[in-house]
């Protein structure tokens, strides 16, 4: 197994981020809506909101970063044991959460 430099793996990231079309497709399909054309200034708007997107998903990121340490610390201390329960719980959680979702989505009224 070959070891990667934590440069190697940031660029790996920015990479596969770059190159991902959902990411376009969100900016392109998204953002736009946004815009006030009576303003002006179109693409200073683009870039506030740009910059708007990438600072939340920097926090949500950050937050998952702190989560998966703890658990891979946890993991590899012999702490935490991945269990048949435990992926049924997971599964089930999961698909209750979807569950709720889609009943939220059926429900839902465009103002």
């Amino acid at each position: 197994s070959r070891e990667y430099s934590l440069l190697q793996i940031y660029n790996k990231g920015v990479l596969g981020t770059l190159l991902n079309p959902k990411t376009t497709l969100f900016f392109t399909a998204f953002l736009p809506q946004f815009l006030d054309m009576n303003k002006g200034q179109i693409p200073l708007q683009l870039l506030e909101l740009g910059m708007a997107s990438i600072l939340i998903g920097q926090c949500v990121y950050g937050v998952y970063l702190i989560i998966f340490t703890l658990l891979g610390q946890k993991v590899r201390s012999g702490q935490f044991t991945y269990t048949p329960f435990l992926s049924r719980a997971l599964n089930g959680i999961c698909g209750s959460l979807y569950g709720i979702f889609a009943v939220g989505l059926m429900f839902w009224k465009k103002a």
